[in-house]
Parts: structure tokens; sequence; C-alpha cells
């Protein structure tokens, strides 16, 4: 028997761990759902700079938040897709020069070359020294750095005379450093080194990319609980960063801050990002287990998504359904455990030609698995 004998397109609990290939379905979660895109519609309403805490167990949904999010457009809250610039990394496994490595992903997904061809653009809109007068407003690089960036991005200082010139020099500038001779010749002063130095540079970065235009960045820091695997120093200079960071760019930005922790540690979550910058979050989005009401409206949506006749409840009834999540342990009520338990019914149903399960069937089912383990 296949998928569509049963009235799917394909088994909708495939994705046990989310990806950015992944279809950008929502399923349940409301809550969560209207908080995050409350939090985009308001950055665009009051323009300033917003942190945002995303907390939950395991297997919870905010890595699968993080690329839905990343992924899908906003065109119903009235954003349009060239507003939004989608920024998702996580953190370095190691703690030692973590805070530089997520600058330099940071710029990998940024492309630089869509900074150069803002502030080109800008250039030969408004008048002479518009930009680098527009970059000093609100933010607390110093006027060098200010200086090497408007250097880097004009045409005239493309040194090696491609198409790609500017991008190779401006990437150079970030990811190894360029010559005494190469600086020279463009006129810079003053060239990365420290960690505060990369982060001014990037902080001055995004900027750069949303001036003239109505655009807001949305960078989403994954796994951040594996600062508890960095050493003291280490977790306290990364913290640093993203403070640094957050200050540095006081407009057009939100940070979105994942970490997974069970209930009852979110002083864990405090001395990791120290009181100052606990101080700097805005918003608090908890992802939670799950009620036995929760996974059937979870499972109800997302097998909509992939019906054939919408307008049929199978495969799976609201009473199979009901019946299969109250026999998940609840410390296991989460969508990615529950994905793993629906997906092998699913598969179950296939290969005893079941095209419409009752509870009788689940039960069978139950059975055999207990049998095998």
């Amino acid at each position: 028997m296949e998928l569509k004998d049963i009235n799917l397109t394909q088994n909708p609990f495939q994705d046990i761990i989310p990806s950015s290939d992944g279809e950008g379905v929502w399923a349940g979660l409301k809550e969560q759902k209207k908080q995050i895109t409350n939090i985009y519609s308001n950055a665009f309403d009051r323009n300033y700079r917003q942190v945002v805490l995303n907390w939950g167990p395991i297997g919870g949904g905010k890595t699968h938040a993080a690329f839905y999010f990343y992924k899908n457009k906003l065109r119903e809250s009235g954003i349009l897709d060239n507003q939004i610039v989608s920024v998702y990394v996580k953190i370095p496994k190691e703690g030692k020069g973590a805070g530089i490595q997520t600058v330099r992903e940071i710029f990998d997904q940024i492309k630089v070359e869509k900074i150069i061809d803002n502030l080109n653009t800008l250039s030969q809109e408004k008048e002479e020294n518009y930009i680098a007068n527009e970059l000093k407003k609100g933010i607390t690089s110093s006027e060098a750095f200010i200086d090497s960036l408007v250097k880097l991005i004009a045409p005239k200082n493309n040194l090696f005379g491609n198409q790609e010139g500017l991008s190779q020099i401006f990437q150079k500038y970030i990811y190894d450093g360029i010559s005494t001779a190469d600086a020279k010749k463009l006129g810079i002063v003053r060239s990365l080194k420290t960690m505060n130095d990369y982060v001014s540079f990037l902080g001055l970065a995004l900027k750069a990319l949303t001036l003239g235009e109505q655009k807001h960045v949305f960078l989403w820091i994954d796994e951040m609980e594996d600062l508890l695997y960095y050493s003291g120093k280490e977790f306290k200079q990364y913290s640093q960063f993203i403070r640094d960071l957050t200050d540095s760019v006081n407009k057009n930005m939100t940070t979105f801050l994942n970490f997974t922790l069970t209930e009852g540690e979110e002083d864990s979550i405090k001395h990791l990002l120290g009181d100052a910058m606990w101080s700097r979050i805005d918003s608090k989005v908890r992802f939670r287990d799950l009620s036995v009401e929760d996974v059937v409206e979870y499972c109800t949506e997302l097998i909509s998504f992939y019906q054939v006749d919408k307008n049929s409840e199978f495969p799976l009834s609201e009473q199979v359904i009901e019946y299969i999540a109250k026999n998940i342990p609840t410390s296991s009520l989460i969508p990615r455990e529950i994905n793993k338990v629906f997906r092998d019914y699913i598969y179950f149903i296939l290969e005893n030609d079941v095209k419409k399960p009752t509870v009788n069937d689940v039960k069978k089912w139950q059975f055999e698995r207990q049998s095998v383990t």
C-alpha cells in the first residue's frame, strides 16, 4: 500500500530533526507562533532593537521555529519579503574564539555582495558623505571602521579589476586580513584584530545592509545551551559578544537566543548570559511540554497539510490520535518525540494495509512494538 491509499502525499511526521530544507509547515503551538509573529510585526512598527529568549525542552520546537521564520514570509502581516534579512547560526561547539567564528558565520549568511550593492546604490543616489554620516548615527563603532567600510565598497578601490573584485577584498578584510600594501592602496588604517573590532565592524555592516530602506535583521542564535560546556571565561566572553553586538546595532535588529533547558532552569540561563545581558531581554517565548489536547491539535493540523482529500479525517481520526497520545509518557509530549511515534504508526498502517485505522489497530501495533522491545 502507498501513501496515496491512506489519503496522504507524504508521511507528515517524517522530519524528526528540523532542517532549513524542510517543508516550512507550522502545526499546533499557536501561542508560540503568535508571540513570534507579533515580535516580527513590532520590529517594523517600533523600529528598535529587540532581544528575545526562546527556551524549553529538547525537541520542543525552538529550532523548528527558527527555520520556519527564517524560511517563511510574513506577507499576511503586511511585511514584504525583501524587508526581512534572516540569519540563522548555531553557537560554536568550542568556546575558544567562538565570538569571532560567529561573526564570520553571520557574514557568510548576509552576503557581502548585498552590502556592497546597497551602499553603492546609495552613494549614487544620495549626496556625498551620506553613507558615512548615516552610519555614525546611533552606532558605537569608531570612525576608522566607518572609513574602512566606505573604502572597501568603493568601485574605484577594486584591486582585482573583475566583477567579484569588491567582494573578494571585503571578504579578505574579514577572514584573512589584507596586506599592508593593499591597505595603503585603499587608504585603510584600521584592520580587524580584537573581538571588539569584529563586533564593531559587523554592527556597521548590519546597519549598512538596512540603510536607506525599511529592512530589519532577524538573527537567530541556536543551541545556546552549549555555553554550559564552555569554560567560565569563555561563556562570559561569548555573552559579552552578544551584548556588545546588540548594543552596537540599536535599530532594525532582533536577536533570538534559543536555549534548551527544562522547567525551573531559568536561573541557569541568567547565569550563562550574565545580569547585564539578561536585563536586555525584551521578550520570552516559552516552549513547554504539550497536553494530550495539544497533541491532537498538533497532529490534526500537521496531517491536514499532506492530505489528498482535506475533507476527510483519514488516515487518523481524532479518536485514534488521542488514544496514541494518551499512551505516550508525559515527559515525551514534545514535537520531536510525537513525530517519532506517529511516523512509526504511519509506517505500520502502510505495511499492514490498514486504510482506516481504529483504536484496535493501534492496540495491535502497540503490542507488536512491545514484543520487539
